[in-house]
């Protein structure tokens, strides 16, 4: 059946009949020689061509392999030392950022301590020469000022051991030499303050000093460094992208010589088989010709036949669809003080000391006034700079997902219509395609049909002839000849007979290709409407993500200038509190107040907001083990001294004035 038919495929030369029907048989059988030594040629064309791309993949895919093995190592060692060089530059500008920061806000409070100690030098000086005219005037103009008698020493009340001491020696020494004492004691202890201050003064400049000069060579030292390692990350960055650029294009050569060495590989075991079965076929139509002659051997010869194509033709597989943080007070100035009168000095100096007490208590208050405002109002700024922060870290990490969850639509959104694009136009190629060879070869059957029935008419006027077995010859020498008239005997009936199956199962096998072919058809216009259906709602579900790609970058950039302002802000909390103050530093401005209050339950951020909701709780003046609770004691009590001392004068001096009987 089908060399018969491969002989109609192959025979189909004219729209018009042949002379004889042999010469149209023979001029076949040379057409298909000719045309197998083509496809010989062709294939050594193709199996040389083919193997020479093959030898090539296989010569340079083991050299890019080795190349991207090397390209790999190479830009996993750049890029990790970069990783390393990068958080050591990030380090290092950090310490250098903050070594500066420190070296200016230490080098303000030194300037500001030296001012200090220079005005507080001026006054202690100033009060000394104070002393020094009272006790002068003391000594030469009133030197038994405070000899009084037994009678006015049993009416001073007093229980201050100092005043008692000073009265009793007093009476019995019967001279002012005591009130010079004290004053003479009150000027050493100036003395010996100003001495304690200057030291100090002088050893925080010693510290100070040592300190700078440690700070800038560290800074220039890590300057110096960073800079180095910045220098070595930018050159390990242009290796990085050459080494890059090397690596593509290896894995660019690597992706085309497997890909060339799979598709020779699959076009020449394609060609081969294609070739053998076209060899094959070819030898199977010579064949039939060769008994097509046989058949056809008598003088009346067949008038017309037709060259057509080979009708049936391979329908392609359907496109698969792929799935996708006070030394001292100052001293007061005196006020109005009688400068030529002993009792008045001594009245201005208790008046001075008890002013200057009066003034540094008040200092204390104002102190403790401000740290309680401000402990108070960092709490609760920290307290909600913290919840502010996670809340924002919350809704961060929420928008991120959202951002990636739309990328992620996108992109499959996007293959998803770029395959079905593709698939449709496959799709529409290959029904185009199906269609105009159908419709070919509905047109070629119907021809090759009208030839075939021509070419039964004319072999219906030879329908066989009986011719015996031949002549007979009596002489008994004379040899027999056995003849053969079978084939004339037959005639046309056989060719006739087969051309006639030839062509009923020709128009058969047309038929059932047409009907193969609408349904393959309409599976096409299926597939195209199903991909159709499927970029709709990819496109859908791109617009949807875009917008909230769009949305979520919104938020998210909101989101992110928050945080900056309210890390910012615990940053600067954190700086205010102290806590990751090493101790060789001096105190922050909160540390200081925790101290002066005696609230070191505040100390460390981590507890600080344990309890946000009981509120702040105020710091109690009376009771406490604070700085400001030691200090405004002692000088409470230092007050009370002097105004019973000052009482105590008050009554020797009008005890000295009244009359001696």
């Amino acid at each position: 059946m089908r060399g018969l038919l491969g002989l109609c495929v192959a025979g189909l030369v004219d729209a018009g009949p042949f002379q004889t029907v042999i010469k149209a048989l023979e001029d076949a059988a040379e057409d298909a020689k000719a045309a197998q030594q083509v496809n010989d040629d062709e294939f050594t064309k193709i199996q040389c061509k083919a193997q020479e791309l093959i030898d090539d993949s296989n010569e340079v895919i083991p050299i890019e392999k080795k190349n991207i093995e090397k390209y790999t190592a190479t830009l996993e060692e750049l890029r990790s030392d970069n990783q390393a060089k990068s958080i050591e530059i990030s380090e290092l500008q950090a310490s250098v950022a903050k070594n500066k920061k420190e070296l200016a806000e230490k080098t303000q409070k030194r300037n500001d301590e030296a001012a200090k100690y220079a005005t507080d030098k001026s006054d202690m000086e100033t009060g000394m020469a104070a002393m020094d005219q009272a006790i002068k005037l003391l000594t030469e103009g009133t030197a038994n000022f405070l000899q009084v008698r037994d009678r006015a020493f049993k009416k001073v009340k007093s229980t201050n051991p100092a005043v008692l001491s000073l009265l009793q020696t007093g009476v019995t020494m019967k001279t002012s030499g005591q009130i010079i004492g004290v004053l003479n004691s009150m000027k050493d202890t100036f003395v010996e303050n100003l001495a304690d201050m200057t030291a100090a003064e002088n050893l925080a400049i010693k510290y100070f000093t040592s300190y700078k000069e440690r700070t800038e060579a560290q800074i220039k030292a890590e300057t110096k460094l960073y800079e180095e390692k910045q220098a070595a990350v930018q050159a390990n960055s242009q290796e990085i992208a050459t080494t890059v650029t090397a690596l593509e294009t290896s894995q660019t050569t690597l992706a085309e010589k497997e890909e060339q060495l799979r598709v020779q590989t699959e076009h020449l075991a394609a060609h081969t088989k294609f070739h053998q079965e076209l060899k094959a076929e070819s030898l199977a139509l010579l064949e039939s010709i060769q008994n097509a002659i046989e058949l056809l051997g008598s003088p009346e010869a067949l008038k017309t036949m037709a060259k057509s194509e080979e009708h049936m033709t391979a329908v392609p597989s359907f496109l698969q669809i792929p799935k996708r943080t006070a030394l001292l007070a100052k001293q007061q100035k005196k006020k109005g003080a009688n400068a030529y009168s002993g009792w008045g000095t001594i009245y201005d100096a208790i008046d001075d000391m008890t002013a200057a007490l009066t003034a540094e208590l008040s200092e204390a208050d104002e102190k403790f006034a401000n740290c309680e405002q401000e402990i108070s109002s960092h709490l609760a700024n920290e307290r909600d700079l913290k919840t502010k922060y996670n809340e924002d870290m919350a809704l961060k990490a929420s928008t991120e997902t959202a951002i990636d969850t739309a990328k992620d639509t996108i992109k499959t959104s996007q293959d998803t219509i770029a395959t079905s694009q593709k698939t449709i136009q496959d799709t529409m190629d290959n029904l185009n395609k199906l269609i105009q060879d159908t419709d070919r070869e509905i047109a070629e059957g119907k021809a090759a049909t009208k030839l075939f029935n021509e070419a039964i008419a004319m072999l219906s006027t030879n329908t066989g002839k009986e011719m015996g077995s031949g002549p007979q010859d009596d002489d008994d020498t004379t040899a027999e000849a056995a003849y053969d008239s079978s084939k004339i005997k037959e005639g046309t009936s056989r060719v006739t007979a087969i051309i006639e199956k030839v062509r009923d199962d020709m128009n058969k096998e047309i038929n059932d290709m047409v009907k193969d072919n609408e349904k393959t058809m309409q599976d096409y216009r299926d597939l195209v409407q199903t991909n159709k259906d499927t970029i709709e709602a990819a496109e859908g579900d791109l617009g949807k993500a875009q917008q909230s790609l769009a949305d979520s970058k919104t938020v998210l950039a909101g989101t992110m200038q928050r945080l900056k302002y309210t890390e910012e802000g615990l940053a600067a909390e954190l700086k205010w509190w102290g806590d990751e103050n090493s101790g060789t530093n001096l105190d922050t401005r909160g540390q200081e107040c925790i101290k002066y209050m005696g609230r070191e339950e505040l100390v460390g951020h981590d507890d600080r907001n344990v309890a946000p909701d009981s509120g702040y709780k105020p710091t109690d003046k009376i009771t406490g083990d604070g700085l400001y609770h030691s200090t405004t004691a002692a000088k409470n009590a230092e007050k009370d001294g002097l105004a019973e001392l000052k009482t105590l004068i008050e009554g020797l001096e009008q005890q000295y004035l009244v009359p001696q009987f």
